[in-house]
């Protein structure tokens, strides 16, 4: 599900051709990797974030972009949350 996530997020940052965007998520990736190893014990958040992702592709496939760049950002500030949830996991 990790390599299944970076694969979307930086293929979704990667169309918008700026290398500046794609090398700084990529950087973020590799951070989010050790905490993913250490926080897969709970995987009730997979399914929300997968239907995220595929809300998000539909409205690219539509072309509504904006509206998809809303979402992909609403969907990225879960990570933020989602980090309170797993930080006794992580300590």
């Amino acid at each position: 599900m990790y390599d299944r996530g970076v694969f979307f997020h930086e293929t979704i940052v990667g169309a918008c051709h700026n290398p500046f965007f794609v090398d700084a998520l990529r950087r973020i990736n590799r951070i989010r990797r050790l905490l993913a190893y250490r926080s897969t014990q709970d995987r009730r958040r997979y399914v929300p974030q997968s239907e995220e992702h595929l809300e998000i592709l539909e409205l690219l496939q539509q072309g509504r972009n904006a509206e998809a760049a809303r979402r992909l950002e609403v969907h990225l500030s879960h990570v933020i949350e989602n980090l309170d949830e797993i930080r006794p996991l992580l300590q």
